[in-house]
């Protein structure tokens, strides 16, 4: 019987591959998309220059809300920037009521048109494979 030699020996250092870190790639859902209602009414207007495509937004339940029991406020930079509309927020209230995160990105920004359409959003949630 003939032995195999280990050529690589000495060679190459020795790997541990339980002290290697693990790199799970990270995934978005995007699941809607919507302009963000009450924009005039905020901070969005005094930071418009910081409101970059692709930026990341966050979302927050606001249960007590007397207008709309489902509603969710959108922050940048800990300004208000608005609502997500009433007609968009029913799902997005209910994941967040479960306490899953979800994010929203700035998929559109338009400073030229009317203010009720100037900052377009997608809501996601992310995940890691």
């Amino acid at each position: 019987m003939q032995m195999k030699k280990n050529i690589f020996k000495g060679i190459l250092p020795t790997f541990q591959f339980s002290n290697l870190p693990v790199y799970k790639k990270k995934r978005e859902y995007f699941f809607n998309e919507f302009y963000v209602a009450g924009y005039r009414y905020y901070d969005g207007v005094s930071i418009e220059d910081s409101l970059m495509e692709g930026k990341i937004v966050q979302f927050k339940r606001e249960p007590g809300c007397a207008h709309d029991p489902k509603a969710v406020e959108i922050f940048s930079g800990g300004k208000k920037l608005g609502y997500i509309p009433k007609k968009d927020n029913a799902s997005i209230a209910s994941l967040m009521d479960q306490g899953i995160t979800i994010k929203g990105k700035i998929q559109k920004r338009n400073f030229d048109d009317q203010l009720r359409k100037r900052i377009k959003i997608s809501a996601f949630k992310e995940y890691s494979d």
